[in-house]
C-alpha cells in the first residue's frame, strides 16, 4: 500500500464493464514526508475520493479486491486519510 494525493480524474470513452459506475482518478504518490514519489498514474476510486485528497491505494491483484477477484486493476483507491 502506498500513500497519495489525488491530483486529477480521467475521463473514459469505453472501459471494462465491472468499473461502470467507479471514477479513474490521477494520483501522486508520495514519500513519508508528503513530497512526490514518482510518476503520477491513473487508480480506480473505490471510495468516492475528491481532488486535493490524501488517499490509501492498493496496488496488484488486491487492488481490485472490492469490485472482484477477477478484474484488471493495477491500482485501487482504498481509503481516504
Amino acid at each position: 500500500m502506498i500513500v497519495a494525493q489525488v491530483i486529477g480524474s480521467v475521463v473514459a470513452t469505453a472501459k471494462e464493464p465491472r468499473l461502470t459506475g467507479l471514477k479513474l482518478l490521477v494520483i501522486q504518490p508520495v514519500g513519508y514526508d508528503r513530497t512526490p514519489d514518482g510518476s503520477a498514474v491513473v487508480a480506480v476510486d473505490h471510495t468516492q475520493a475528491g481532488n486535493g485528497d490524501w488517499v490509501l491505494v492498493a496496488r496488484g491483484k488486491d487492488a481490485g479486491w472490492p469490485i472482484g477477484r477477477n478484474t484488471a486493476v493495477d491500482m485501487g483507491i482504498m481509503a481516504i486519510v
